[in-house]
């Protein structure tokens, strides 16, 4: 008999690397708490984390239709995890995967509601999410979305997207990592770019998801409960070379945006409207650093513009800006 005849058609994907204990046992409990009881894999990607994935989960006891793989490496990086996990979840045979950040973790009618999308024919479905550390939802906060609501007798709290994804995303980004869950076949089998490793990994997957024109429901339930363990993102406060490393990757992400959209001309304006304003932000965070730390050295100045060539350019328009700041704090001190 096929031993790929019973595997789980779903699999979810945990990238992995906490230095505090707890922070995955939460994300796992979600999965375990999940009204989805059908069989599925559960793959672990330990990336060489300082608490390893086995210790932390050690004593929790997995249900009989929850396939655990726990899988380790050097350390490369969240996009190269993911890589690995979907990998693996296509060597098992599961064709519908859907990713957690192991600091995130979901209400339980989230995952039954991401394959049921798939089922119904939805290449892909993301859930809103509340915005760490604020009572507002990232949906409402983030976009305007271009949406109908779903036919009678659909997912109750869902949107059919009427737009073209990638206009959608350009506009005000909908999906978060943790709310997606997708068909990787229906795309080619994406990958993520690993070099990415501070930032826009996710951007640049939901760009070359969005080549594809897929049909996209959008549940409005708040399904991700946002954490806040090891985010390389968010711990990267503005005037540290973290940040600088934030910038870089950014910029590369949007070039390679700009290249892989060179056939939309619906997207390419917009895409040149985000590299202008993220390159005078750039400019901006790269003078606060010399402000505070005296301009010892040009490196910082020459990563950027080897990550975006036309970086130099941004700098008088983020001159003024920061002028104007200052001007603005000055008059209210005098006031």
């Amino acid at each position: 008999m096929d031993k790929q005849a019973n595997a789980p058609a779903v699999a979810v994907v945990i990238p992995y690397y906490q230095r505090e204990p707890g922070i995955l046992r939460r994300a796992v409990q979600s999965i375990l708490g999940q009204d989805y009881h059908a069989s599925l894999h559960l793959i672990i990607v330990d990336d060489a984390s300082p608490h390893p994935a086995k210790t932390e989960l050690a004593e929790v006891a997995m249900p009989a239709h929850i396939h655990l793989r726990i899988l380790t490496q050097a350390n490369a990086g969240p996009g190269a995890a993911r890589n690995r996990g979907m990998d693996e979840a296509r060597s098992l045979g599961a064709d519908i995967v859907a990713f957690l950040d192991s600091d995130d973790s979901w209400t339980p009618d989230h995952l039954g509601r991401g394959v049921a999308a798939m089922h119904a024919g939805f290449d892909i479905y993301v859930a809103n999410w509340r915005l760490f550390g604020r009572d507002e939802d990232a949906h409402r906060a983030r976009a305007m979305i271009d949406a109908r609501a779903a036919a009678p007798g659909a997912l109750a709290d869902t949107l059919v997207l009427t737009c073209p994804f990638l206009e959608q995303q350009l506009r005000g980004p909908i999906m978060k990592l943790s709310s997606l869950v997708f068909r990787p076949a229906r795309f080619a089998d994406p990958r993520f770019r690993s070099d990415l490793r501070h930032a826009s990994e996710d951007n640049i997957l939901a760009f070359e998801l969005a080549l594809f024109d897929p049909k996209v429901l959008v549940s409005t339930r708040i399904e991700v409960i946002t954490g806040h363990g090891v985010n390389i993102y968010e711990s990267a406060a503005w005037g540290t070379l973290a940040r600088h490393q934030v910038f870089l990757d950014q910029l590369r992400a949007m070039r390679l945006a700009a290249r892989l959209v060179r056939q939309r001309p619906d997207a390419r304006q917009a895409v040149a409207a985000q590299r202008r304003r993220l390159r005078r932000s750039a400019v901006e965070h790269l003078l606060y650093m010399f402000g505070k730390k005296g301009a010892r050295h040009w490196r910082p100045m020459i990563s950027l513009c080897r990550a975006d060539p036309r970086v130099p350019m941004a700098a008088p328009a983020a001159m003024l800006a920061i002028m104007g700041k200052w001007l603005r704090r000055a008059g209210q001190r005098l006031a």
